[in-house]
């Protein structure tokens, strides 16, 4: 699309260059596979026909950057959970030795946590990792999104208090700015309701 990065492309896209700009053990190889399944890629050629071809592709890369160095990296793979192959995808990349993790990104999926369709299948996403040990890294909200959100968010995981739950951007879109400071009031809100939270 375009997007700058602060780096050359080969710094991303080849593992071992990546792991020379890691100074501490190992990293953790993020996958952005549910990005193929989002409008901002709609313009792309062909990308409707092939989405779940580059879905799967973006996260055998990331499978490959693992398996170039197991011992340093560990990989989250990605799907959007609304598209009807999510399930597939979930399945086939669980059983990817070195692959431990999903990652979701509700805003770039659409998903809308009011929507009752988009809340049962994120819910049955959950409810996957939950039963087979998978982490899950959540990027929830965009910064425009109230912190009244978190409560409805936060209700996907209270049935499963064992999952490893890790909260991108501190609940927001990047960075520290006053929607992250209404999401962390909204976590605030919540703890202080509920002494196991």
């Amino acid at each position: 699309l375009g997007i700058a990065f602060s780096r050359a492309p080969d710094d991303y896209s080849v593992p071992t260059r990546v792991l020379a700009n890691v100074q501490d053990q190992g990293a953790i190889a993020v996958s952005m596979a549910h990005l193929y399944a989002s409008e901002w890629f709609a313009e792309l050629p062909d990308i409707r026909e092939q989405e779940q071809n580059w879905v799967a592709a973006e996260n055998d890369f990331i499978a490959e950057a693992v398996r170039s160095a197991p011992e340093r990296w560990v990989g989250f793979y990605s799907v959007n959970p609304l598209k009807p192959y999510a399930r597939e995808e979930l399945e086939r990349c669980r059983a990817v030795p070195g692959l431990v993790g999903l990652k979701l990104h509700l805003p770039a999926c659409a998903v809308d946590l009011t929507h009752r369709e988009h809340y049962a299948a994120l819910e049955q996403t959950i409810a996957w990792c939950a039963e087979h040990a998978v982490a899950i890294l959540v990027h929830p909200f965009s910064g425009d999104e109230p912190a009244v959100a978190v409560e409805r968010f936060w209700s996907l995981f209270e049935p499963h208090p064992r999952i490893q739950l890790i909260v991108a951007h501190v609940g927001s879109s990047g960075g520290y700015g006053e929607s992250s400071a209404a999401v962390l009031a909204g976590f605030e809100r919540l703890r202080a309701a509920n002494a196991d939270f």
